[in-house]
């Protein structure tokens, strides 16, 4: 329990496993708040790894925080118990591989008092590489019509997860995280809340978002596709939609291999004009396929700051002039 009987303002919900390389650093973020009128609620899903240490640690320091360890049960269950235990009339997200910027929750507080019909509130966010290296903006939409607009298409990240915060009496409305949701439980969410009143982003940054090859998007991508795909089907029954199979996402492979992870860092930090980190995606990208031309391209375009559109558009307006001749 926190140190006082007053229920806290926010409750930010914070599941972790197996992230101690980042926990640090995670927690510092949160704690070093600018708001301070919140409570921490910290769920162990089973690490081995020592963040459970870490954890404990941090609850014996700061009153603020509330620990429940147990056994892994996923990160869908710990979001429904720790909206069911949340004190605050709001409810945060973070994640344990992330950085919250100082005033990021005093910013969004401020936002959501002065705007009533708000439910769910994210920010822009900086995508950076597993060394914290800057990639690209994420390039959010601000406004509800475009938010909703770009989930129905699949696109959870439209609200960055680990920057949302809601009203909890919207969450509770709406139905909570499904426990039966094992992946894109935000996707799922977001589209049952955007029912219930409104979505917005801040455009400024507030949180590094953390991309690695731990992260479920890279270690489930093909199973989080499927559910995305059911999550979108219902969604566009409740709405009076005709679902077009055609507008889905497209499937996904269950792996990813990590060079196309790398692949893709590069190409976004080379579109985010961040050349450090994309020579240092592109040189591991050339490593794993070193005879393959395109890795190659791959090296030359981030030596040189290219992104890969504008050569895409010139090669198809040479094939028009070609063609034209």
């Amino acid at each position: 329990m926190t140190g006082s009987a007053r229920a806290p303002l926010v409750s930010v919900l914070m599941p972790v496993r197996d992230a101690l390389p980042y926990l640090d650093q995670a927690l510092a973020s949160l704690l070093g708040q600018t708001f301070r009128d919140f409570e921490l609620l910290l769920y162990d899903d089973g690490s081995r790894d020592g963040s459970r240490a870490r954890l404990e640690a941090c609850a014996a320091r700061d009153p603020r925080v509330r620990l429940v360890c147990g056994e892994p049960r996923g990160l869908s269950p710990w979001l429904r118990r720790g909206v069911r235990e949340a004190r605050g009339d709001f409810v945060a997200r973070m994640d344990a591989d992330d950085v919250a910027h100082p005033e990021r929750l005093e910013r969004q507080l401020a936002f959501l008092e002065a705007h009533p019909g708000c439910v769910a509130l994210g920010s822009e966010v900086l995508l950076v590489d597993p060394q914290g290296r800057p990639i690209r903006r994420g390039g959010v939409p601000l406004v509800h019509a475009e938010i909703e607009s770009a989930l129905l298409r699949g696109r959870g990240e439209a609200l960055p997860h680990p920057t949302a915060v809601f009203r909890r009496d919207a969450l509770r409305r709406a139905g909570s995280y499904r426990a039966d949701c094992a992946t894109a439980q935000d996707l799922d969410l977001y589209l049952r809340l955007a029912e219930v009143g409104r979505l917005a982003n801040l455009p400024d940054v507030l949180l590094e978002w953390r991309q690695h090859l731990g992260k479920t998007s890279a270690r489930r991508s093909g199973e989080q596709r499927r559910s995305a795909q059911a999550i979108l089907r219902e969604a566009w029954r409740r709405r009076g939609l005709a679902p077009r199979e055609e507008e889905l996402p497209p499937a996904l492979p269950d792996a990813v291999a990590p060079r196309d992870h790398f692949r893709q860092w590069a190409e976004w930090a080379i579109g985010g004009r961040e050349l450090a980190t994309a020579r240092v995606h592109a040189r591991a990208v050339l490593r794993a396929e070193p005879l393959a031309w395109r890795s190659w391209q791959l090296y030359l375009r981030a030596l040189a700051g290219l992104p890969a559109e504008p050569l895409r558009r010139a090669r198809r307006a040479l094939k028009g002039l070609r063609e034209a001749a």
